[in-house]
């Protein structure tokens, strides 16, 4: 774009510049036709700054609209998250009977997410319920509070 807004004020400057040289009084017409290239100079100018602020303003709106979609995908893995450890602390007190629930749970999960994503025609940003689940799960083995693991 930034060629052709080039080509068209060198070539209404040119304009202006040969009309001034037709005649060497000049007529009202030529007069008229050297403000009319200047005008067309001047509007040239004008829509190419709106342009540029245009698409300024696009990238920005772009950029805040990719941050207030990251900030979503964070508050809803933290939102799975809390869940998550909900669940399980449910599970735990249930006793035995509560770990195979909740690896039904996990797995019931898993497929819901499996399902969207293969709905969804948009890579998904978020590392899935699942995964939050089962690294809950393992650091709280590694603390002593269960020993087994949720099925993948």
């Amino acid at each position: 774009m930034i060629e052709n807004v080039k080509a068209a004020l060198v070539a209404t400057k040119e304009l202006h510049s040969k009309l001034g040289k037709l005649a060497s009084p000049p007529s009202e017409e030529i007069k008229l036709l050297k403000a009319l290239a200047a005008t067309a100079n001047r509007a040239i100018m004008e829509v190419h700054k709106q342009s540029l602020v245009a698409s300024h303003e696009a990238a920005i709106r772009e950029n805040l609209l990719r941050d207030v979609l990251q900030n979503e995908l964070f508050d809803r893995e933290a939102h799975a998250a809390r869940i998550s450890e909900a669940q399980r602390e449910a599970m735990e007190r249930l006793g035995p009977a509560g770990i195979p629930a909740y690896q039904r749970a996990n797995a019931m999960v898993s497929k819901v997410e499996e399902s969207i994503a293969a709905l969804s025609p948009h890579k998904q940003f978020a590392g899935g319920t699942r995964i939050l689940a089962e690294n809950n799960w393992e650091e709280k083995s590694k603390e002593g509070t269960s020993n087994e693991l949720p099925n993948s």
